[in-house]
């Protein structure tokens, strides 16, 4: 399987708030760009590693934290302004599960008092029978919390996406080991429902998604032939279910996947210290594409496209963060040719 290699050009935005242990970031229009996250703690309030395991560990109680919603908008002259929204919820109550809905934020809740897999410092944030959402209006800004109710399954969330109405949200069940998980939710009922197993073929737990027109591709494990085991991107649409579209030339523990035209984006979150090798797949060639970079992140990040070419990345990814980042990324015109 052969790519070709470019290069991938880097940016610093400033912007006078970020926020640490950011959720999926979701674009809202052509220009905009919304993440969930937490206001950085004060440089005082910053614990040292001693106190991180104990907090981590239960023994030691952690600071309260402001969770947030930030929109990032970039003008016409490229540069960026930021508005942020108090969220009236808990710490970390938010993770992976974030869309965007006719002009609304959709936010999947975990509720710790009724969830036995609660986890206040796990990066996946599994809750079991029940969940909450919660509906930000970017237009008067308010926020609203519906009551939990009982889901389909225990699911540890991975990502999520939005086709038509359905708000999908993927992962893997907490009951078993690592089966897929595809709930859905109806924005317009408030009706929780899920994707039948039969459907997943030799696919397991899905890891990040993007849309595509009216397609959602998935990064996703598979379990093939002895032979072979390893990451693909599959397709999956409302009317034909899943598809295996192609597999990684590369893989890694963690990867993350955006979209920018009919081409689809993966980077590595988890190689701390090391340039960001980027690839990128055109979903009309089917042909590969490699871009480096010469950022060296300290910290995971997220992020998604904003504007004619960029791409957003929010970086800091534990509340322990002192020093979050956003950066932004843009790469030359072949990628968005469908080469």
């Amino acid at each position: 399987m052969s790519t070709s290699t470019r290069r991938a050009e880097w940016g610093h935005i400033h912007l006078d708030t970020l926020v640490v242990a950011p959720s999926a970031v979701v674009k809202i229009s052509e220009n905009q760009v919304a993440t969930v996250g937490a206001l950085p703690p004060s440089q005082a309030a910053v614990p040292s590693l001693q106190e991180r395991l104990r907090i981590m560990d239960g023994l030691a109680p952690r600071e309260a934290e402001t969770i947030v919603c930030m929109i990032v908008t970039k003008r016409s002259d490229g540069s960026y302004t930021q508005e942020v929204i108090p969220l009236p919820f808990s710490d970390r109550a938010v993770y992976n599960g974030v869309v965007y809905y006719a002009g609304k934020l959709y936010m999947l809740l975990c509720d710790p008092k009724t969830d036995e897999h609660y986890e206040p410092d796990s990066i996946y944030l599994p809750f079991s029978s029940r969940g909450s959402v919660a509906v930000l209006s970017l237009d008067t800004q308010q926020c609203t919390v519906l009551p939990a109710s009982d889901l389909p399954c225990s699911t540890i969330t991975r990502c999520s996406f939005i086709l038509g109405d359905t708000w999908y949200i993927a992962g893997w069940n907490t009951d078993t080991k690592r089966t897929p998980v595809l709930l859905t939710y109806h924005p317009l009922s408030n009706r929780w429902d899920r994707v039948e197993s039969g459907v997943f073929g030799n696919l397991t737990p899905m890891i990040s998604s993007t849309v595509v027109d009216n397609t959602a591709y998935i990064l996703c494990d598979y379990k093939g032939t002895i032979e072979y085991t390893g990451r693909i991107v599959a397709s999956f649409t409302e009317r034909s279910g899943f598809r295996t579209v192609a597999r990684l030339p590369k893989t890694s523990a963690e990867l993350r996947m955006f979209s920018i035209g009919r081409n689809l984006f993966i980077y590595d979150t988890k190689k701390m210290y090391e340039p960001v090798v980027l690839l990128s797949y055109s979903t009309v060639s089917g042909k590969w594409a490699e871009y480096r970079s010469g950022v060296k992140p300290s910290v995971g990040f997220v992020g998604e496209h904003i504007g004619d070419g960029d791409l957003i990345l929010f970086m800091g990814e534990t509340p322990f963060d002192r020093e979050p980042e956003c950066l932004s990324l843009t790469v030359s015109q072949p990628f968005f040719a469908g080469e």
